[in-house]
């Protein structure tokens, strides 16, 4: 993603960091993006904390993340490769309570509001997920999310499964070449003001 950002936008600074610890100073920037981060980083609040921090006084955070309810279609979808692949899902890891926030609109506004900010946006937002079979499995391949830890856990003979089952529900739901799913979003605008 970053070599297609400064491929796109050549005249634009792009950088990678990891939260909950960034490297940029206090007030860095105008606006920080967090899309589908904070419902994937060990310690929430803290991170939240941080993305605050390194944005100017009434600049904004934007954030997404995915709820907890309904199972979005993409979830449902490698629920459905892992079931007829019987495959071995990894033991899950779950963050201690005092970590975790609750993966709802409401949640989500409270991880800001704890976090620091004075003003917090939050809403659902719908969208079509459109993705080409091959790039969603590179990134199975590539270990990303949930399904991908599950896909590097198994044996060769259980990845070989995975790939043939998914092969085929991407030929069945995606004869046009690309795979389409309905997905929701929480949203977060988040500033201090």
């Amino acid at each position: 993603m970053v070599r297609f950002a400064a491929d796109r936008y050549p005249g634009v600074d792009i950088a990678t960091a990891a939260l909950p610890s960034l490297r940029y100073d206090d007030g860095s920037f105008a606006l920080t993006t967090a899309n589908f981060v904070l419902n994937h980083v060990p310690t929430p609040l803290a991170s939240a904390r941080e993305l605050l921090r390194v944005t100017r006084l009434r600049g904004t955070v934007a954030a997404t993340i995915w709820p907890s309810e309904p199972v979005g279609a993409l979830n449902q979808f490698w629920n459905m490769i892992m079931r007829e692949a019987d495959v071995t899902v990894p033991a899950g890891h779950r963050l201690p309570p005092a970590d975790d926030f609750p993966r709802t609109v409401g949640g989500f506004r409270e991880l800001f509001r704890t976090a620091g900010a004075t003003t917090v946006d939050c809403s659902l937002f719908s969208y079509t997920f459109r993705i080409r079979p091959d790039d969603l499995w590179a990134a199975v391949t590539a270990g990303i999310a949930t399904i991908g830890q599950t896909y590097m856990h198994q044996t060769d003979e259980g990845r070989a499964r995975m790939q043939a089952v998914f092969t085929d529900a991407a030929t069945r739901q995606a004869p046009s070449g690309v795979l389409s799913f309905e997905s929701t979003a929480i949203v977060a605008h988040a500033s201090v003001r």
